[in-house]
């Protein structure tokens, strides 16, 4: 009599072979190859997410420019795209009148083509009116020079070109090869000459949490001028602010500098770093120093033939007192534009002075609008 045999279950190898037997058979395994047949594989991959990173790029910009950003919680926003994406998205937006003419004039953004990053910088109100303070102060001290010299002297000739270029994007010029777009980036503040091609002053502004980037950033507009810009500025500004300190952390100023490394390349130097955790910063006593030369490239003062020595001396002076005034008058100003507050105001001040303001008490309702807006805000907002 045989004994019964019975049916061993199949070792992992065996299981591991029957699987790849039915890989390579043509008429097994169906199904996984007809999903791999509809899958995008090589170009046409690429296409398909190219086109998801421009509409996603696109609906980020109407958004900016219809005022939409109820889901963001942060100051900038950064999407993935690459440079020929980036490319097509330039080329989208050039075809919509209405969207061409906000991202032109407004939109604030950045490229890095290495990184195939698109930065969308959201600034808030805050940070908008100390810019353009900051932006006026500049402008009222070049006037002021201006009006102490000859107006046919070389240096007024010079001044004349002097232009505020605003957030005028400062884009590394395309190559001729195809190789990868150019990099884009929208400074703050930036002054310079109607016969230069870069700004020769940028001035960007940062909260404190974001200060370390801005040595990064003063790099790039080195790199992506050749060097041609002359001095980056950077303003680190506490918010909110810490008690006993007040609304300037740092001041920090780069300047171009040739870098040799194999190649020569443009690097930066810091010739000022002031922060407010150092002992001897003191924003009553220093003074940020603009030279009118750091307003154009070296060759643009050589062509209007003023000395070196006259356009080094000429200084555009601003105390990091005034940077205090400046934010503070900010800050003021925005809580005072929030709706409703205003009547709140006007109300408290009524009130409190028992009187009704006619036509002719502006300066008096005024002045009363500032006392209570104080009474209103308090201390406490710039607490942690």
């Amino acid at each position: 009599m045989m004994a019964s045999t019975q049916k061993q279950p199949p070792t992992k190898r065996a299981r591991q072979d029957s699987d790849n037997r039915k890989g390579s058979d043509p008429n097994r395994g169906h199904n996984a190859s007809r999903f791999r047949a509809e899958s995008p594989r090589g170009p046409a991959r690429q296409s398909a997410v190219r086109e998801q990173q421009v509409q996603r790029a696109l609906l980020a910009f109407r958004d900016r420019q219809f005022g939409r950003r109820s889901d963001e919680t942060t100051d900038r926003k950064v999407l993935k795209i690459s440079p020929t994406g980036y490319e097509d998205l330039l080329k989208r937006v050039s075809e919509e009148d209405g969207l061409r003419a906000f991202v032109e004039r407004k939109l604030r953004y950045d490229y890095d083509p290495k990184a195939s990053e698109l930065t969308l910088r959201i600034p808030d109100p805050i940070h908008d009116l100390l810019v353009d303070d900051v932006a006026d102060e500049v402008k009222r001290q070049i006037q002021d020079i201006f009006s102490q010299i000859q107006p046919t002297s070389a240096l007024a000739q010079f001044l004349y070109g002097v232009r505020s270029l605003g957030h005028a994007d400062v884009e590394r010029e395309p190559s001729n090869d195809g190789k990868m777009a150019r990099g884009h980036k929208s400074p703050d503040i930036s002054f310079g000459h109607i016969e230069a091609t870069w700004p020769g002053l940028i001035i960007e502004v940062a909260y404190s949490q974001r200060a370390e980037g801005l040595r990064r950033t003063a790099r790039k507009y080195a790199a992506m001028t050749g060097g041609n810009v002359r001095m980056i500025v950077g303003l680190s500004i506490r918010y909110p602010v810490k008690k006993g300190g007040g609304f300037l952390d740092g001041i920090f100023v780069w300047e171009p500098r040739d870098e040799v490394e194999g190649r020569q390349k443009a690097g930066i130097e810091c010739t000022v770093s002031k922060t407010f955790s150092q002992p001897n910063f003191d924003s009553t006593a220093d003074v940020l120093n603009i030279p009118l030369g750091a307003l154009a490239p070296r060759c643009i003062l050589e062509k209007h033939g003023i000395p070196e020595s006259q356009h080094s001396n000429t200084i555009i002076s601003i105390p990091f007192a005034t940077f205090e005034s400046l934010l503070s008058a900010a800050k003021m100003r925005h809580e005072l534009s929030k709706p409703g507050l205003r009547d709140e105001l006007m109300e408290i001040s009524s009130q409190s002075s028992g009187e009704q303001f006619g036509e002719g008490d502006e300066d008096g309702w005024e002045r009363r609008e500032e006392e209570a807006a104080l009474e209103e805000i308090g201390d406490s907002d710039w607490e942690e």
